[in-house]
């Protein structure tokens, strides 16, 4: 018909490559939740391709805005993610959105205790409770420098962490466990590295030189 109107066709948009290193969902066991928040939640989970244990945040909110700082997150993370006193990111899952990085626990096992811990918080609050301070007076040193030399790097990089707490700060004495069972190895390797401190939770991080589209 003369002078009919038609609607415009709509162009779907080309969805960009996030450049991010990529985790399917269905390879994911979730064995326990170990927090939430208005983000969503996060979980300790297997990991089917490695079968290791590692930790995976999940986003709650569908919002194009909560989206994209997630993404922002998780590109963050992985720009940083070769520092040892930066928790590791393993990659990034879209549907749903995800972060998948290593499991990190400080194992209370080696003095005979069976307890182990995530983050400095627990850390300090099951110390403050079973423990003298003095018993371990010689790890905060340790932390301390740890969490500075972190922050040092994110600086460096243009970071800015913007949310720094012991919630946010990971402890880890995993590397003991090469040594396990060799009381001389053992001594050593303490002496020389008790704890490892890692920042996480780049959620409210800010960087000049990372763009999200």
């Amino acid at each position: 018909m003369e002078g009919s109107f038609k609607l415009p066709k709509l162009v779907p948009k080309q969805k960009k490559d996030l450049e991010l290193p990529r985790f399917d969902w269905a390879s994911i066991a979730k064995q326990k939740k170990l927090g939430s928040g208005s983000f969503g939640s996060v979980y300790l989970a297997k990991h089917a391709g490695t079968a290791q244990n590692v930790v995976v945040k999940k986003l709650k909110s569908v919002s194009i805005d909560s989206q994209t700082r997630f993404v922002k997150e998780a590109k963050i993370l992985n720009s940083v993610k070769g520092h040892r006193n930066i928790s590791k990111f393993l990659g990034f899952c879209s549907e749903p959105h995800s972060i998948m990085m290593q499991y990190s626990r400080f194992d209370f096992g080696f003095f005979g205790v069976e307890k182990s811990v995530s983050s400095l918080a627990d850390f300090l609050q099951f110390v403050d409770t079973e423990f003298e301070f003095s018993s371990v007076a010689n790890l905060l040193p340790v932390c301390v420098k740890d969490i500075l030399a972190g922050l040092d790097y994110l600086h460096n990089h243009n970071i800015a962490h913007r949310d720094l707490k012991p919630g946010n700060i990971l402890v880890c004495n995993q590397h003991l466990d090469d040594v396990a069972g060799d009381d001389k190895a053992m001594a050593k390797a303490y002496e020389e590295c008790p704890i490892v401190c890692q920042l996480t939770d780049f959620g409210l991080s800010r960087s000049v030189d990372i763009i999200i589209s």
